[in-house]
């Protein structure tokens, strides 16, 4: 069960870094 859970939490982290990742091309592309 801890195994499945820190699974989770990393997918869920993973998500939000990518998501935040995404956020900042698109902003520089709207710079350039």
């Amino acid at each position: 069960m801890e195994v499945t859970t820190a699974d989770r939490g990393d997918s869920l982290y993973s998500r939000t870094f990518e998501r935040r990742v995404t956020e900042g091309h698109i902003r520089a592309a709207n710079i350039i």
